[in-house]
């Protein structure tokens, strides 16, 4: 259930950033709107990096309350034509959307170690694509996206998280400290690049589609849904090691159609498809190439979104530049711009070595091997007993470390009584007496 929710989540923030640039138009004029998207990313990253920050046991507390505030917010941005008011109401609307978002991210990256990961989260990523593009087709009013809205943060906020067990997930595959370092900056560096692309062309669309120019939500929208299928299914071959090198082939292709088909309507389409198209590999590399790295990372919770933190500073930083310079550089300009980008980042990445897959000597597969059988195992075990979130949360932290009770307890957050009714629980449940026991269990 966790990719439904990651799709839902999907579709009502990219429904809600649409909504508040729609109002944005008549509250500011359109010659303002792009000022106040890319401010509006600003206190989106934000959003995520508040949610890195906080604790696993006030994961559902904290949901609830930026989902409330979510609620009432995007009510002002709609009811409110007053400046202020209503940038206010906007900003915080989009604050909560991206702690929310930092939350729906981590939660869905403790299931990476599932099989055809990828291939889900490029499937529920469509899905939110296709809602999007029906909704914003059918000519609702903002009262009715509201509803629409409300009641999917509603659905997300109040049972993606009911039976999730708040676990730090474990490494996949082992890495040297230096390997994972180098391959951060190479993420870091590479969707920021990926980013002052898009950002280009994004502020140039933002800009004509308030001026009526152009249609934002027409049917090349769908080729944003099969750029993030196709890019689901290469992702879900051994493990994403070819994602990287199909995200920098689509960059190129889009780089190049938009370069050089947009002398008609009919070729500006085209490369708008092709454009789209790349978006989807765009957003998987940078969501599940970060979730992968949060496994082998101390903070999780930070680097499961730091992809969307870093593409919404660099947007924000690209649009804001765009904008101001817009009577002094023309489309060409950044036209050329994105090649040199592009090539430059074909290089970069190739020279980084990650466009080249890696090849697993047979230690790491056995480890990887013998890590997916113990999940496999254990949610085996989750379902024929029936544990409740925090049953599993203790059976795991008794059968896969070495802490003592009072150490499970201190890191549960929970007190040592509380502890020992799970643990009773656990042994009521499996017919065990002892940890030995639960060994026992794990193992035949």
């Amino acid at each position: 259930m966790q990719f439904t929710y990651f799709g839902l989540y999907f579709f009502v923030f990219l429904l809600t950033e649409s909504l508040i640039n729609e109002r944005a138009v008549t509250v500011f004029g359109a010659a303002n709107v792009n000022y106040i998207y890319a401010i509006g990313l600003i206190f989106t990253a934000l959003g995520y990096l508040a949610f890195s920050t906080t604790k696993n046991e006030t994961n559902k507390k904290n949901g609830i309350i930026f989902e409330s505030i979510a609620f009432l917010s995007i009510i002002g941005t709609i009811e409110i034509n007053a400046s202020i008011p209503f940038l206010l109401f906007s900003y915080i609307c989009l604050f909560s959307l991206g702690y929310i978002g930092g939350l729906i991210h981590f939660e869905t990256s403790l299931e990476l170690t599932r099989k055809n990961f990828s291939l889900y989260l490029g499937i529920s990523s469509m899905f939110g694509i296709i809602l999007q593009f029906i909704t914003q087709n059918i000519g609702l009013s903002n009262n009715e996206y509201l509803i629409v809205i409300e009641l999917v943060l509603v659905f997300i906020v109040l049972l993606s998280l009911h039976n999730k067990s708040d676990n730090t997930p474990k490494e996949s595959v082992k890495m040297s400290k230096i390997t994972i370092s180098v391959r951060t900056w190479v993420y870091i560096v590479s969707v920021t690049i990926m980013s002052i692309i898009l950002g280009f062309q994004d502020s140039i669309i933002v800009i004509k589609n308030a001026n009526g120019e152009l249609e934002l939500f027409s049917y090349v929208r769908l080729f944003y849904a099969l750029g993030l299928l196709v890019a689901g299914i290469i992702a879900n071959i051994r493990n994403r090691v070819y994602l990287p090198l199909a995200s920098g082939c689509a960059m190129t292709l889009s780089v190049l159609a938009m370069s050089f088909l947009r002398d008609t309507n009919t070729l500006y389409n085209v490369s708008m498809g092709i454009m789209y198209f790349y978006c989807g590999f765009y957003v998987m590399f940078m969501t599940v190439m970060f979730m992968e790295l949060g496994l082998r990372r101390n903070n999780p919770r930070l680097y499961a979104g730091l992809g969307r933190v870093v593409r919404s500073i660099t947007t924000c930083i690209v649009v804001l530049v765009t904008t101001v310079l817009s009577n002094c550089i023309g489309e060409n300009i950044y036209t050329i711009l994105s090649c040199v980008l592009s090539i430059g980042l074909l290089v970069f990445m190739a020279l980084s070595g990650v466009l080249v897959p890696e090849k697993s000597t047979k230690k790491e597969e056995g480890i990887l091997s013998s890590e997916i059988q113990l999940a496999e195992k254990l949610k085996e075990i989750y379902t024929q007993y029936g544990f409740t979130p925090k049953e599993i949360e203790t059976f795991e932290k008794l059968v896969t470390t070495e802490m003592g009770v009072q150490e499970i307890a201190d890191e549960m957050g929970i007190s040592r009584r509380v502890l020992q009714r799970h643990i009773s629980a656990i042994y009521e449940k499996t017919e065990t007496k002892t940890r030995a026991g639960l060994f026992i269990l794990l193992n035949r």
